[in-house]
Order: C-alpha cells, then sequence, then structure tokens
C-alpha cells in the first residue's frame, strides 16, 4: 500500500467520532483503509458509496452545477463523507464514517484540510 494512502488513513483516525476510513481508486476499488465499520463489509459497502459519489458528480456536471466537493449520506449507523481527491497524481475517493453525534461540520473542515495535504 503507498504511504500516502497510509499517512491519509492515519490522520483520518484521528478525526473526532471517528468509525472507519478507506480509500478507493477511480474504478471503486479499495486501495488501503479498513474492511468492517459497524458490522459492514466497508470494502463493498465503500464502493457503493464511490459510485453514488460519481454518479453525483457527472449528474451535477450534466446539470450545469460543474465539480463536486462532498457528498454526505445520513444513515441510521453514522454519518459517512466521500470526497475526491487526488494522491500522487492519481484520483482517489476517500470514504469516511463518523459517528452520527459528531460535529459534522468541523469533520468536512478537518477531512478538507487533510486531503488538501496529500495533493
Amino acid at each position: 500500500m503507498d504511504i500516502s494512502i497510509l499517512n491519509v488513513i492515519r490522520e483520518l483516525k484521528k478525526l473526532n467520532g471517528y468509525l472507519g476510513a478507506a480509500i478507493f481508486a477511480e474504478n471503486g476499488k479499495m486501495v488501503g483503509g479498513v474492511t468492517e465499520v459497524l458490522g459492514m463489509n466497508f470494502e463493498i459497502a465503500g464502493t457503493l458509496f464511490n459510485n453514488i459519489y460519481i454518479i453525483a458528480e457527472n449528474m451535477s456536471k450534466e446539470a450545469g452545477y460543474g465539480s463536486i466537493d462532498l457528498v454526505q449520506l445520513n444513515s441510521n449507523k453514522g454519518v459517512i463523507l466521500c470526497k475526491t481527491v487526488l494522491i500522487k497524481k492519481k484520483s482517489r475517493s476517500i470514504i469516511l464514517v463518523v459517528e452520527k453525534g459528531s460535529n459534522i461540520t468541523l469533520t468536512k473542515l478537518k477531512l478538507a484540510k487533510i486531503a488538501e495535504s496529500f495533493i
């Protein structure tokens, strides 16, 4: 696993309310992170969330809004955030799951800062 990916995961683990995180390639394949979050197979679930992000991105562009920055899914088990970044010139999706009671606004700001530090 790429050291940059390991560093991203290490930083995400420091976030308040962290439950799990993984990084996915453009093809939806997991390239690093945890494999289970809240009893679900995160490799499969993360691929689903990555696909939702790609669909939202394409629809946003088609509608004339341009690229999106982040997709947020609220579930009964937690909040799932998906953000696409460049890591070593390769597009990667960061999928982060945090507790429902977490400060989501602060988590989004920290996620953006972490993502920017690895560009």
